[in-house]
Parts: structure tokens; sequence; C-alpha cells
């Protein structure tokens, strides 16, 4: 029989096939149920098998074994060899899930604190690579190792043709299996699918209605050329052109199509009328993409009183536009000066109550 165990690499293999297989749902439009089970194996399973299988490359250290005679009528003659090496094939998977669990929210948190987006390419690339590159050091060191001492994830372990310093000669096989052992399996077995059809479950099930929002946020450019919260002016001129961005970031799970209604309204617009309409747009957003969109606005009428307010709203606009009717409200307290320097009342502010 050879030495060299047969199809040492095929689980690595496997492991950059899957990977392959998850950037390529997830990068295109693919059923939910598919992306959900070629996803969730990507996740709860890939990253921790590959870090085992690059830490623990060989079986078992002998000394760590269980003997079995090499020849029945021979026992105690020194004709001992070991059961098995290293970690076993279930041993693995039960540790492939709990470092995934690890692993994956920790790649997560780096592309939260880099630069890129928190989006389904940077979290693709963050946890496909590593798991690309650990599978390929696994396969260096297996494949470094004496034939004999490299993991096989198929078949039984080799017999070696090299004697030991006592004489002995060992012989590796399959080992029988205690019903104690039977049921730690069964409830490692059992655990791992419950827990992957949880992940799968909530993969696939439409979010609850809490879980669909459109984030939005009024930011202007700074000194720098960045856009921020701090830069948006609180004073405006009366006639003058000031340029705004409003951010919209679609958490729907699903395109959205927004239109949004600028106006300048007094402060306390739940009660009065809209002084005057600075702009319309629209925007169409996929779920997980956001927009800055600049724009420009140009006050005509003045006063101290005043709040900058924008509407959003999905699908049409209703001919009478207001926070009463929008989806989204954002309001900004501001302050409208005259050109001359000066702020004057708004035509029409008769008293507090706008009569």
């Amino acid at each position: 029989m050879s030495d060299a165990p047969r199809f040492w690499y095929v689980d690595l293999i496997c492991v950059v096939v899957h990977a392959g297989l998850t950037a390529y749902v997830v990068l295109f439009e693919v059923a939910p149920v598919l992306r959900a089970l070629v996803v969730v194996p990507t996740i709860v399973l890939l990253p921790g098998y590959v870090l085992v299988a690059a830490l623990y490359p060989e079986r078992m250290p002998r000394e760590n074994v269980e003997w079995q005679a090499f020849d029945p009528e021979q026992r105690g003659a020194h004709a001992d060899a070991p059961a098995s090496y290293g970690l076993s094939r279930v041993g693995r998977l039960a540790l492939a899930v709990p470092v995934s669990v690890v692993v994956v929210p920790l790649l997560a948190l780096v592309v939260d604190i880099s630069p890129l987006p928190l989006r389904a390419g940077p979290l693709l690339a963050a946890v496909c690579g590593p798991v690309v590159l650990l599978a390929v050091v696994a396969f260096a060191r297996r494949r470094r190792l004496p034939a004999p001492k490299r993991f096989t994830p198929f078949g039984p372990v080799p017999v070696s043709r090299e004697l030991d310093p006592d004489g002995s000669r060992p012989l590796v096989g399959w080992s029988s299996a205690t019903a104690e052992d039977w049921l730690i399996r069964g409830v490692v077995a059992v655990s791992l699918i419950v827990f992957a059809g949880s992940v799968a479950f909530a993969a696939t099930a439409p979010p609850p209605a809490d879980d669909r929002f459109t984030e939005v946020y009024l930011v202007a450019e700074n000194d720098d050329g960045n856009l921020t919260t701090a830069a948006v002016p609180r004073e405006l001129t009366a006639g003058a052109s000031t340029e705004l961005a409003v951010g919209l970031h679609n958490h729907e799970h699903e395109r959205a199509k927004y239109r949004v209604v600028a106006q300048l309204a007094r402060s306390d617009d739940e009660r009065r009328r809209t002084v005057e309409e600075l702009g319309r747009f629209a925007v169409t957003l996929e779920h997980g993409e956001s927009i800055e969109r600049r724009h420009e606005i140009r006050p005509s009428k003045s006063g101290g009183d005043l709040r900058l307010t924008y509407l959003v709203f999905r699908g049409g606009i209703p001919p009478e536009p207001g926070p009463a009717n929008a989806y989204r409200v954002l309001r900004v307290d501001v302050r409208v000066q005259s050109p001359q320097g000066k702020s004057a009342v708004v035509a029409g502010d008769d008293g507090p109550d706008g009569r």
C-alpha cells in the first residue's frame, strides 16, 4: 500500500471552489434561497475550517492517541500501533463553527473601520480573501509533512512501511467508536444543523417592518472640500445661492425611488404654512446603496424664525406636500438675512399664530 494518503487536498480545493461560488451568487442576481444555501456555509464554516486546517495540518502526535495491537497474537510484544492521528474530522468541523463565529465579525469590523463602505463587495472580499489565503497556507503546510502524518479528509489512514526504533511496524486504520463517542458526534451534528438552519432562515426570511427604513441627513462642503454636517450653514442670504447635499441611504431591502422636496417653512411648520418651495429632485437607490445628492437652494424671502425642511416621499409627491404626508422629514433651523445684511420679517407674519 502506498504511504501517501489519497486526496489529502480535496477539502481545500472544495473550500476555494465554494468561495468562488459565493462571490458569484453575491455579485450577480440569483434566487434568495440559492444564495442562502451558498453564503451560509461560507460564513459559519469556511473561515474556521481553513484556519484550523492551517494551524493543524498533521494528525495528532502519537503520545496523544489510543493504541491497538498490530498483530492480535503478539499483544505486549512491542507491536502496538496508534489507532488514529490528530484532530478527528468531526472535531475539525466542531471547531470550525465557533472559530468562524469569532473570525467573521472581526473581519466585518475591519471593513467598518476602513475607508471602504460596509457593503456586499468589501465584506465578500474580507471573508473570501482570507479563506482562499488560509487554504493555500494549509495546502503548503500539509505538503511539507511526511505522507503518513498528513491530514486527509477521506478514507482510512495508510500503513507506514518504516519501522519504529523498537522494531514495531505501525498500522493506522479505522478505530472503533464507543457509544459515548457516537453520542458526542450526534450532539455536534445536530447542533451544526440547527445553527446553520437558523442562519439560513435569518438570511432568507423577509425582514420585519421595523428593519425597513431610509436614512436621511444634510451635509455641506467645508474648507477642505469634504461633506460634513458641521459645515451646514445656519445663516442664509435671500437671493444668494447655497450648495448643500442631501444624504440618502436605502435600508428598505428593495429598490426605492425617492422624491425630495426642499422647503423654507416657519419653525413651527406643523401648524403654519410653508414660506416657499426651494426645489425638487428624484433619486433611485438599490438596497444598501447610498448617495449624497448635491443641489442649490436660493431663498427669496428672509426671516429669523425659519426652518429649512426636506420632505422625502416614496412614490408620487402629493398636491400639497408637507411634514404630515411625507415618508421622512429633515429639518434645520436657519436664519435668512436680507441682501442688506438684516433679517426682515417674512411677508404674512402677523403674529405668533400667523393670524
